[in-house]
C-alpha cells in the first residue's frame, strides 16, 4: 500500500513527535523534521509510509544516539497488559466462554490499539475499551471459523507481532494454538513500540513458541529489508497470521496465505481495506 494524500500529514506529524522525543536540541529537531519532510517528498506515492518513517527514525538515531527512544513505555504497556488481563480476568474470560478461540482473537484484535504512530492519545483506558468493545463488535471481513479452519489444515504457521503490550494479549490467542506449528517474528531491533525480541523474553512469549526476528527495524514487514533467515521462514510457511496496519500496508500486495488481524486506526487503511475507522478486521488474502 503506497502513501496516500492523507498520510503526508499524519507522516510530518510523526516526524515532529519523534523529533520532540529523541533529543531536546531544536537544531537537531529541525534537522529530523527537515530530513523527514525531504523524505516524503522524494518518496510520497512511489513508497510505503513504514519505509518512509524507518529511514526517519534511523537519521534521528543515527544524529543522536538514541536508539530506543520508546523503551521506557514498551516495557510500561507490557505491564499494563498483564494489569489489564490480570483486572478483567481475561485469560478466564477466554476458556469460559462459548467459543474459547473467537474470544481470543477479538481480544488479539484489541490489543492493536496501543499504537504510539497513529495519534491516539492511549492510556490504560484506551486499551481496556478496546478489549472491553472487542467482545460486542462485529468483525469485519473473514469469521474467526475460517481463520481456525485455516490453522488446522496448515502445516506451518508465522505469526507476525506488531506492537509491545499487544504482544500480551496475543499469548491469549497463541495459548490456544497449535505450538509445534507457531513461529512468532518480532523485529529485529527498536522501531517506535514494535515488539522486539526483548519483548518476547520479558513477556514470556519465548517460553510459549518459537520467536525468530525479521532482521529489519522498520514498522511492517518489508521483505526486501529482512534478512535471509526471515525470508526463508516465511517462503516455507503455508499461513501467515499478520498483526496490525503496518503489517497490512507492507504484505497486502504479496502473493501468500495472509490472514491480517487489525484495528483500522486511520482512514487510509479503513478505506485500502473498505471497512469503517475503527473496525475490528480479519482480512484475508489468498495467495
Amino acid at each position: 500500500m503506497k502513501v496516500k494524500y492523507d498520510c503526508i500529514s499524519c507522516l510530518s506529524r510523526q516526524f515532529v513527535t519523534l523529533a520532540s522525543k529523541v533529543t531536546e536540541e531544536e537544531s537537531k529537531q529541525h534537522e529530523i523534521i527537515a530530513y523527514g519532510l525531504k523524505t516524503l517528498g522524494d518518496k510520497a506515492f512511489v513508497s510505503m509510509a513504514p519505509e518512509i518513517t524507518g529511514k526517519v527514525c534511523a537519521y534521528a538515531s543515527e544524529i543522536t544516539g538514541v536508539d530506543d527512544p520508546y523503551y521506557s513505555e514498551k516495557k510500561e504497556y507490557n505491564s499494563i497488559a498483564f494489569d489489564i488481563i490480570d483486572k478483567l480476568s481475561l485469560k478466564e474470560k477466554v476458556l469460559a466462554s462459548e467459543d474459547p478461540f473467537d474470544t481470543a482473537v477479538r481480544l488479539s484484535i484489541a490489543g492493536n490499539i496501543i499504537d504510539f504512530s497513529v495519534g491516539y492519545d492511549i492510556d490504560e483506558s484506551t486499551v481496556e475499551t478496546s478489549v472491553q468493545m472487542s467482545l460486542d463488535t462485529p468483525l469485519y471481513g473473514t469469521t474467526t471459523d475460517q481463520l481456525r479452519e485455516a490453522i488446522s489444515s496448515a502445516k506451518k504457521v508465522l505469526f507476525l507481532s506488531d506492537n509491545s503490550g499487544e504482544i500480551v494479549f496475543d499469548q491469549l490467542l497463541v495459548s490456544l494454538l497449535p505450538k509445534r506449528k507457531i513461529t512468532y517474528v518480532v523485529k529485529g531491533g527498536p522501531i517506535v513500540n514494535d515488539a522486539t525480541m526483548d519483548d518476547a523474553i520479558t513477556t514470556g512469549m519465548d517460553q510459549m513458541v518459537t520467536v525468530i526476528e525479521t532482521g529489519s527495524k522498520i514498522q511492517g514487514t518489508l521483505l526486501s529489508d529482512c534478512h535471509d533467515e526471515f525470508k526463508s521462514h516465511f517462503e516455507q510457511a503455508d499461513l501467515i497470521i499478520s498483526k496490525g496496519q503496518a503489517n497490512f500496508e507492507t504484505l497486502s500486495q504479496v502473493n501468500k496465505n495472509i490472514y491480517f488481524l487489525l484495528r483500522a486506526k486511520c482512514q487510509c487503511v479503513a478505506d485500502e481495506i473498505g471497512c469503517q475507522k475503527n473496525d475490528f478486521v480479519i482480512k484475508h488474502k489468498e495467495a
